[in-house]
Formats: structure tokens, C-alpha cells, sequence
């Protein structure tokens, strides 16, 4: 079976459609980050940077 994993523009559209402020996406980002790893596509797993601008990437676009 393949995995699914969730990519910044995912996580982008999820968190877009919040509506939530600045600081509840930092929040929620940082805990998808901490706690939910397994989930986030393999690319963006070692560097929390990227992961983390490409999320805010999409979410402006």
C-alpha cells in the first residue's frame, strides 16, 4: 500500500481555509512539525525551513 503524505500546498489550502491569524498558523505549523513528521512528504522532512516557506509560498499565492 502507498503512503499519503501531505505536501506545503496541502497544508497550505488546510490552513488557508482556517482562516486563523498569523500566530495560529505558526502555531499549527510548528506542531505538524514536532509531532506529525511521519506525515509530511520525505523532501521536506529535514529542513524546517523549507518546509516551512513552502507552506507559507502557497498559502500567499
Amino acid at each position: 500500500m502507498e503512503n499519503l503524505y501531505y505536501s506545503p500546498f496541502d497544508l497550505a489550502v488546510i490552513i488557508s481555509s482556517m482562516n486563523f491569524g498569523l500566530q495560529k498558523e505558526n502555531e499549527l505549523i510548528n506542531f505538524i512539525w514536532e509531532y506529525e513528521q511521519d506525515f509530511i512528504q520525505p523532501e521536506y522532512r529535514n529542513s524546517k525551513r523549507k518546509f516551512v516557506l513552502n507552506i507559507y509560498y502557497w498559502t500567499n499565492y
